[in-house]
Parts: C-alpha cells; structure tokens; sequence
C-alpha cells in the first residue's frame, strides 16, 4: 500500500464504545478507503435468562465504525467495509455467546451492503476459519491450524479491488 503512494493504519481500539470511535478515527474517517473490522471478543459468556442476546457488543462495534465512515466514502463514491468474523465451531464454549446475534449482525451488514452499492460503497462481511498468526513475519512459518496473515491482507484487497457489479458480499 505504502510503496504504491497509500497510507494504512492498524489501530487496535474497543469500536463498541461511540466515543473511542470518534476519538481514534478523528483524524482518519473523511480519508479511509477501507475500513476493516475484526472484532474479536474473549470475554466469557454472559447470561440473559430469558432473554435473545443479541451479540451486542459486535453489532455496536460494526454500527459504530460504520456510521463513523460511511459518509466520507458516499462522498467520495467510493470505499470498502470488510466486517470479519471468526467461524464459531473453534471458539472455547465460554466465548459462544455471540452465535444467537450472528444471524442479525449479517443480516445488517446484507442491509447495509443494499443500501451504499448505489454511492459506490462495496460492504462485505468474511469468516475467518481459525486464528489469525498475528505474530507472524516474512520469515517466519504459520502455526499449525493458524491462517497465514498475509494470505488474510491479501483476500482483502482483492475484495477491495473487485470492480463494481461483480462485489463479493460474503
């Protein structure tokens, strides 16, 4: 990206909370042309008894950025949000407390996607099946059962660069 005249940022920050949102994309959001979001979550599962928990803290996290975003991008006609998520079936149990939301939270992003297609906007939601080997360098092998991270920088851009009318959503 860098060596094509680009500029990327890696922020690690808790995109549930509006404020810190604002606050770490203040100087970036009228300027991203892609927006990715790995919201990763190890907290142990919290009971609602009965009660639908709906994977409140990804939803906020996706409608956050979203919202923080979204309007540089219909500006400009262009850019791509890449929503991640991992695949359940590897979480420990104790972090499964997200999978009654998961259908709603793509649900929002499909709607989302319907909606900024016309601006120009591509919106794409991936799973990633397995850990990301975030620790990893060039030289350096990928763990077993890991997913190479540059294998994963790859995939994006090339959801980044597909032309319009051909956008992979999922």
């Amino acid at each position: 990206i860098t060596l094509s005249g680009g500029r990327a940022v890696q922020i690690y920050f808790d995109a549930e909370y509006k404020a810190q949102v604002e606050s770490e994309l203040a100087d970036y959001a009228g300027y991203i042309d892609v927006l990715v979001l790995n919201h990763g979550s190890r907290r142990p599962a919290q009971r609602f008894p009965n009660k639908l928990y709906m994977d409140t803290p990804l939803t906020l996290a996706a409608l956050n950025m979203a919202d923080k975003v979204a309007k540089g991008m219909v500006d400009r006609k262009k850019g791509t949000m890449i929503f991640a998520g991992g695949q359940a079936l590897r979480r420990p149990a104790e972090t499964m407390d997200h999978l009654t939301g998961r259908p709603v939270y793509v649900d929002w992003i499909r709607r989302l996607s319907s909606q900024l297609r016309p601006s120009g906007v591509h919106v794409a939601h991936v799973i990633l099946d397995g850990k990301v080997d975030q620790e990893q360098t060039e030289t350096s092998e990928v763990l077993e059962g890991h997913i190479d991270v540059h294998k994963v920088a790859d995939e994006y851009w090339r959801i980044h660069s597909e032309k319009p009318g051909c956008w992979t959503t999922e």
